[in-house]
């Protein structure tokens, strides 16, 4: 808590920092305007002057997480491989703060932060050779793959020892062959299918 006189200087990145610290340490239930404000060393009610509530935090959290570009590997020149490697790099960024993926889940929806990544990722896919409309449907194809292998990673995180089946059933045996694979490996194997789908049908197209 803070004493009297002035008040202490912060920015709403501070804020938003101080958001994402929260949550990854303490899990998305302790999220709240007087926790942050606590972390701050403020009061909720000047934290109210960066943000309106909880959901606007949120939004400006998720916003600022998916906004960041991922670490990329050296670029092959082979566009598939490229997007390959782009996407597995964005899908280990995004398990890093698994958190943040929860948030998600919140909000089903395109956040300012992902829309200019969405944007210039529409803009590659048509520059390789698919119209607007396919560019799109690709895009949300890729998107959903994504997301969908982000979710699975994110729960099995926190999966208790006792969920996974007894030795001797399939789903046990099955289970286990994926647990020493990792999720990783999982995503870029179903990945590279896909990818190559996409490149047999830009193929066809300019034959």
């Amino acid at each position: 808590m803070t004493g009297r006189g002035r008040p202490r200087q912060f920015s709403l990145p501070d804020v938003i920092d101080a958001g994402l610290e929260l949550i990854e340490e303490e899990g998305i239930d302790a999220l709240s305007m007087q926790a942050v404000a606590k972390r701050l060393g403020t009061g909720s009610a000047t934290l109210y002057n960066y943000v309106a509530n909880r959901d606007e935090l949120i939004d400006l959290m998720l916003g600022h997480v998916l906004s960041e570009s991922p670490d990329l590997p050296a670029t092959t020149g082979d566009w598939a491989e490229d997007l390959v490697g782009y996407l597995v790099a964005s899908f280990r960024a995004a398990l890093e703060r698994p958190a943040v993926l929860g948030l998600w889940q919140q909000r089903p929806y395109i956040h300012v932060g992902a829309a200019a990544r969405a944007e210039e990722e529409l803009r590659l896919l048509e520059a390789l050779g698919f119209d607007a409309v396919r560019a799109a449907e690709v895009y949300r194809i890729l998107s959903s793959q994504l997301i969908g292998h982000l979710t699975i990673a994110a729960g099995l995180l926190s999966r208790p020892d006792t969920a996974i089946a007894e030795g001797g059933t399939r789903v046990g045996e099955a289970q286990r062959h994926l647990d020493v694979l990792g999720e990783e490996r999982i995503y870029e194997l179903a990945l590279r299918s896909v990818v190559a789908s996409l490149a047999a049908e830009l193929e066809g197209a300019r034959a």
